[in-house]
């Protein structure tokens, strides 16, 4: 896990340790990082998948399809 975390940006870990680590409420990390609400959702998808990227649960082909998706809606 600690390589992990050096792999993530700096809104990306704080998410990781707010949201996954402490179980904070989105709005309430969401007022930390002081982004809007789309931002925010787009930098903890990001954060995710790296997670899941690192422990092999998604390809980078499944990786790219995920973001495309996310990205037009």
């Amino acid at each position: 896990m600690e390589f992990i975390k050096t792999q993530l940006t700096e809104d990306e870990f704080i998410i990781y340790k707010y949201s996954l680590e402490e179980r904070e409420m989105d709005k309430v990390i969401r007022n930390r990082i002081n982004k809007s609400e789309h931002k925010y959702y787009q930098i903890k998808k990001s954060c995710y998948l790296k997670i899941a990227f690192m422990f092999g649960l998604v390809s980078s082909m499944e990786d790219s399809s995920c973001l495309e998706i996310t990205q037009t809606i």
